[in-house]
């Protein structure tokens, strides 16, 4: 979703920036943002994975200010279902992630893994620090400063169905060298990899990798990450499979 509203804005001439995605409730700030001006999308509609008790949204609006219904503090939001509406009316006055949006341009470097499939995903940067979730230990790493992991499902207009659900593994001013991509297996089927990296100067490079899982399995791509090279050389995937 961020690398299509950027650039979206960018083709229609409006300077739009994202310096930085919240996973979880953060009114303060999304009140922060609210009050700069800046147009927020927030997560909402949220449903937990029944495996790892991870919460996620399956529907997004934008929160566009703050205001009171029935005693009860809010945000008027813009939602491509219900109109313009509040969180209160519709969603249960619930959210579970901010995508921050600003006019001021950020550190455009980043990278963003996310996969489609049965399985999870651990990245461990230049540093040896780790981001992401391991389904064998059930454990969630944090190490990776200015990272985030997290589940997007998008269901059907005026539903609950998912039709599309990926996990998000998005580093934000990430460091120079090499990354290892850990696909790790929950269930069989195949897979499907997408990563996009943006240099300093805001070049996107996209590659996709495919394969096929099944639990316990280990799949390991080697990513290198450069901030100031081309587009196309951003990225030199090497796959290591281990079984």
């Amino acid at each position: 979703m961020r690398h299509c509203v950027i650039s979206y804005a960018h083709q229609n001439n409006v300077l739009l920036y994202n310096p930085g995605h919240v996973a979880g409730r953060d009114d303060a700030k999304l009140n922060e943002y609210l009050s700069s001006g800046n147009p927020v999308i927030i997560g909402v509609n949220p449903t937990t994975d029944p495996g790892t008790g991870r919460r996620r949204a399956n529907h997004f609006v934008v929160a566009t200010g703050k205001v009171s219904v029935n005693g009860q503090e809010t945000y008027t939001i813009n939602d491509p279902i219900h109109g313009e509406t509040t969180l209160y009316a519709q969603w249960g006055n619930d959210y579970l992630s901010i995508l921050l949006l600003s006019n001021t341009e950020s550190d455009r470097r980043t990278i963003r893994i996310s996969a489609h499939s049965p399985v999870e995903l651990l990245v461990t940067d230049p540093q040896g620090r780790k981001s992401g979730y391991d389904p064998v230990t059930g454990t969630f790493w944090h190490e990776i400063p200015e990272a985030e992991y997290f589940v997007n499902s998008i269901g059907a207009d005026g539903g609950t169905d998912e039709i599309l659900e990926s996990k998000v593994l998005l580093i934000y001013a990430p460091l120079d060298g090499d990354y290892t991509v850990s696909v790790l297996g929950t269930d069989e089927g195949e897979y499907e990899i997408d990563t996009y990296a943006t240099t300093s100067l805001g070049q996107v490079s996209q590659r996709v990798f495919t394969g096929t899982a099944q639990p316990g399995s280990v799949d390991d791509l080697l990513l290198h990450y450069s901030s100031d090279m081309g587009v196309l050389p951003n990225f030199i995937y090497l796959p290591i499979i281990r079984k």
